[in-house]
């Protein structure tokens, strides 16, 4: 089996079968570096997470099984980078919790030898992406819990809280005091119950409008939706503001983040139509206007009336009979 590329928006699969080599190298790269990206690889029931600047090294495992990675830029994932690059070099079993759920799909998209249509593959994009996103932030929350000492309490007040904000985040009203106010507590006791687990409440409403927005702008089904009517829905008043928001966030502004999502190559909007081609850019004809052509004979003065012209040669066939029409 040969190796196959598939390209699904920002996110790139890529299927390379094992051979008797126990192990696969890839060096780093030479000459000018390309974007910043991620490597998952999938190998021999672990999942391996990898940097596109560093060296790296995979064991195959037994001749015949497949080597399969993923490459994302590490500006669409939506973790802070230093925390994120901590995972760099970590293996994970693949056979259980959200490994495992990233393992079959790529297993599924690697079996599967026809290629998706190009709406699809950037929807397949996205899921891969927010597969990944949810495998990232799960290690780093264990990772949070050890260093920590002891894992938030089930049942507690967190999740709730964190229930109703996901619930209003379109309302542009929403902030702690409204969120502290529905539950029975006060603002100060809320500000403590996220702090106890590193976050803050502004923070954290801004953070998850933006990964709303985010989930939006990489949906091909809401290509035509423009960027500020994305950001209104999910509480931005301020188009300005939202921009800055999102560029901090995910290091770029968000209609570029839509266009490389959706494998893009020119700056235009993809819910721009591109204008249709005239000739020599002449205006396209409009209704009860006349055509190019005929302005410019009549700013001439030089008649243009169809009627008055058939006319005056059945006036001149009439009177000279030698005439030819």
């Amino acid at each position: 089996m040969a190796p196959r590329t598939l390209g699904l928006g920002a996110v790139t699969l890529t299927v390379l079968p094992s051979s008797a080599v126990s192990e696969r190298r890839s060096p780093p790269p030479a000459g000018r570096p390309g974007p910043a990206s991620y490597h998952v690889a999938l190998y021999s029931g672990e999942l391996a997470i990898h940097d596109s600047s560093l060296a790296w090294a995979a064991a195959t495992g037994r001749e015949g099984c497949f080597l399969a990675h993923v490459r994302l830029p590490k500006a669409l994932l939506p973790l802070p980078r230093e925390r994120a690059d901590r995972l760099v070099g970590r293996r994970l079993p693949a056979g259980e919790g959200i490994a495992a759920l990233v393992a079959n799909v790529l297993v599924a998209l690697a079996s599967d030898s026809r290629p998706p249509r190009p709406a699809d593959a950037a929807r397949l994009g996205t899921v891969v992406l927010e597969l990944i996103t949810a495998l990232f932030a799960h290690e780093l929350e264990l990772e949070l819990e050890d260093e920590s000492g002891h894992p938030p309490v089930r049942g507690s007040l967190l999740p709730r809280v964190q229930g109703f904000i996901r619930s209003r985040l379109g309302d542009p009203g929403l902030c702690p005091d409204s969120v502290a106010a529905a539950h029975g507590i006060s603002t100060r006791h809320l500000y403590k119950v996220f702090q106890e687990h590193g976050l803050t409440v502004a923070a954290w409403i801004r953070q998850s409008r933006l990964e709303r927005c985010r989930r939006d702008l990489g949906d091909p089904a809401q290509c035509s939706r423009p960027v500020h009517a994305v950001a209104a829905r999910w509480g931005f008043a301020d188009g300005a503001h939202f921009s800055r928001a999102f560029r901090a966030a995910y290091g770029m502004p968000p209609q570029e983040y839509r266009l490389r999502t959706h494998g893009h190559t020119d700056r235009r909007p993809c819910h721009a139509p591109r204008p249709p081609a005239t000739p020599g850019n002449r205006p396209p004809a409009v209704p009860g206007n006349p055509p190019y052509a005929e302005r410019v004979n009549n700013r001439a003065g030089i008649a243009n009336d169809t009627p008055a012209r058939d006319r005056q040669a059945r006036t001149r066939s009439t009177a000279d009979p030698h005439h030819e029409p």
